[in-house]
Formats: structure tokens, sequence, C-alpha cells
């Protein structure tokens, strides 16, 4: 059972799969999340709200240090436990979140890159790697990053709009 409840200290997601049905049916979200069991949601939203966590520093803090995850926050200037942009953000990053690789999607990185040839003399500092182009799947990748950046911008200090 997914636990969205934010004074419960097994607190978990930022989303419920009802609140993630609805946003994701006001976007005409396609049948990959419509088809998913709810257990495999919750996994999906579980998933998304630890990178939002792990990715971004959020304006205000934490109302107890003790407290699972980064919300609920103080001095944030919202009436919200849990503001809709970052409902909206862990909705959106869930319904894709296996796919888009989640942690392994960092801005700058190759990791995710297949390797198309590597030739090199000794030590890394003479290695000549090559990486198959980007498919178009990975510019939807991209894509989805930005806009969940572009959602919670109010929500993070600036200088963490640059990772993750």
């Amino acid at each position: 059972m997914l636990v969205t409840d934010p004074t419960d200290p097994d607190f978990e997601s930022y989303c419920t799969v009802a609140e993630a049905d609805q946003i994701l049916a006001e976007r005409d979200a396609d049948l990959d999340w419509k088809c998913m069991t709810t257990i495999q949601k919750e996994v999906q939203l579980r998933l998304a709200s630890e990178y939002l966590d792990n990715q971004y520093h959020f304006i205000g803090c934490k109302e107890d240090v003790n407290q699972p995850m980064s919300w609920p926050r103080s001095y944030t200037g919202l009436s919200d436990v849990l503001p809709s942009r970052l409902k909206k953000a862990t909705a959106i990053l869930g319904k894709d979140a296996k796919s888009l690789n989640l942690y392994d999607n960092v801005a700058g990185s190759t990791s995710n890159q297949l390797i198309k040839s590597s030739a090199g003399g000794l030590g890394p500092m003479s290695e000549d790697i090559s990486y198959f182009k980007q498919s178009a799947g990975d510019t939807v990748t991209q894509n989805k990053f930005i806009e969940v950046k572009n959602i919670i911008r109010p929500l993070v200090q600036s200088d963490t709009l640059l990772r993750g």
C-alpha cells in the first residue's frame, strides 16, 4: 500500500494513484499508465517521489527534521501541505519512471548510451570511445525532464534546477 500521508513516518509518495490517474487523464495519458495495475503504479510513484527528493533542494525547510521525505515544508509561502505542482511532477515522472531510468539520465551522462566502439592504448586517458547516436526516444526523455523542471521551478531553490 502506497503511503501518501505526510504525517505518517512511512510517507513515500507525493501523489496517490487516484491523483495520478486524474492528472494523467487530463493530459491524455497513453495506454501504458492506464494498463498498469495499482501495485505497478504505486512502484512508479515511489520512484518518481524518490527521484524528486534526491535531485532537488526545495524552498523552505522540512517541517520536521525526522520526516522521511522533503515535504511538507515550512517557510515556503504556500498554503498546501503538498503543492499541486509537486503532485503533478510526481505523476508525470511516475508514468514513465522505469522507462526513463530516472537515475541514469543525469544531464551530460553517457551512462545510458550504448558504446559503439572503444580503442586505445594504456589507461583511460588514451581511450577513444564512440557512442551510438541517441534515438528519438532520448529526446522524449530530455523533454520530459524539462517539462518536470518547469512545473516544479517555483518549488525549488534556483541553483538546483541545473541538476537532474
